[in-house]
């Protein structure tokens, strides 16, 4: 190889490495911003309380007619591992107000019902206290819980009733894609 062309395969060399080197550093600047990005969502969701009922239709399904929906999201990600929105089962907690005789309904319609305190099972009635009627006694039966239907055999719910109020409880663990 004369000096030139030697000259050249080390120039082109040296440019493939500098290329590898800053798009290697373009896609870690990238992840970082993206998982930067996801974290401040998952912290946005964590804050929100939500009155659309869209992304937990499912929750709501077995209940008949609310009349009021209060929920919140405690999404389930990695932002380290997986940072991309709607890939991962979250957990769904929520307050629903029913038709007045649509929580009657309920206990009518299913059997095994047991009286139960639901702040044990609700790490974040903190945020939907403002929406629970105090007073009134809370019950659960599998039966409903079973009526949930999710996209994946993995996904659950629970509900609590409480027929006083006419209002229900729900804790779900699901992936409503977003």
């Amino acid at each position: 190889m004369d000096n030139s062309r030697e000259k050249s395969f080390v120039l082109g060399v040296r440019i493939a490495l500098a290329s590898a080197v800053l798009c290697g550093g373009g896609l870690f600047a990238a992840a970082k911003w993206s998982e930067l990005s996801c974290e401040r969502s998952v912290e946005h969701a964590r804050k929100t309380v939500r009155t659309d009922t869209k992304p937990i239709r499912a929750e709501l399904a077995p209940l008949g007619k609310a009349t009021e929906v209060h929920w919140v999201v405690d999404p389930h990600r990695h932002c380290d591992i997986l940072p991309v929105p709607g890939t991962d089962r979250d957990r769904q907690h929520g307050v629903v107000k029913l038709a007045s005789t649509e929580a009657g309904d309920l206990l009518g319609r299913y059997t095994g019902w047991e009286t139960v305190d639901p702040s044990s099972t609700f790490a974040e009635l903190g945020r939907l206290s403002p929406y629970i009627a105090s007073g009134g006694t809370w019950q659960h039966t599998d039966r409903l819980d079973a009526q949930f239907t999710g996209e994946h055999s993995a996904e659950n719910a629970s509900y609590y009733v409480n027929v006083d109020k006419s209002v229900v409880l729900f804790s779900s663990y699901a992936d409503h894609g977003a």
